[in-house]
């Protein structure tokens, strides 16, 4: 690093090493930063003790799951959106009346494909949330009750 008095100077004097580690922690553009941060933030919101509404091991992994890919969507849109997808599939198989985890990943990864403009993968991430809402009503235990959506809740 070059030093100009005591103003740092950053960009090319400063070394190769930190300048890709910096990179791909932050993005190469001005908006990957902040996306990214808020990623971290709903990561960070999803391991509230809230979200773990039913007991078991298994379920808390699938929360844990979801909150990991939710973080992970913010650098790799593609790959967390089918992961996301099948997660999906998977939770509704093991536990049809939850509210649906892989929900936020979703939207975090075709958020991100959006910026990025890749989109295939906001197609993909868009059929997925599709797929998983569909599949979420049809299978849900209660055939006397309608599965909960956000508006429905009652927050009290």
């Amino acid at each position: 690093m070059t030093f100009i008095g005591t103003l740092e100077l950053p960009g090319e004097l400063e070394d190769s090493r930190a300048m890709r580690w910096r990179r791909r922690v932050f993005g190469p553009r001005l908006i990957d930063g902040p996306v990214r941060g808020i990623a971290l933030f709903l990561m960070v919101l999803s391991l509230l003790p809230t979200n773990f509404n039913q007991p078991g091991p298994l379920y808390a992994a699938t929360v844990v799951a979801s909150a990991v890919l939710t973080l992970l969507g913010a650098w790799f849109p593609g790959a967390v959106a089918l992961a996301s997808t099948v997660g999906f599939l998977g939770e509704i198989l093991l536990f049809p009346a939850s509210l649906g985890n892989f929900f936020l990943p979703l939207i975090v990864s075709g958020a991100v494909a959006m910026v990025h403009q890749r989109w295939s993968v906001l197609t993909g991430a868009t059929a997925g949330l599709g797929l998983a809402t569909m599949i979420q009503t049809f299978s849900w235990p209660d055939p006397t009750t309608d599965p909960p959506v956000l508006v429905d809740l009652e927050f009290s």
